[in-house]
């Protein structure tokens, strides 16, 4: 998957949204306003996630 830079909110958000309500999957929509939120809160990362960073993100970012 490209790094969330790339692509807009809402092309992300439609990508993460197919993602979560497929393969067995039950899951909401995202919506490009979450997407926005998260890439501000992230801005200037450089290094990937590690799961028990994600782990401790609010549930309302979490994938």
């Amino acid at each position: 998957m490209p790094p969330a830079p790339l692509g807009d909110d809402r092309e992300f958000a439609a990508v993460m949204s197919y993602i979560r309500a497929n393969f067995g999957n039950n899951a909401d929509p995202v919506s490009p306003d979450l997407i926005a939120k998260v890439r501000a809160e992230s801005r200037g990362r450089t290094r990937p996630w590690k799961p028990d960073e994600i782990d401790s993100l609010p549930a309302e970012v979490q994938p």
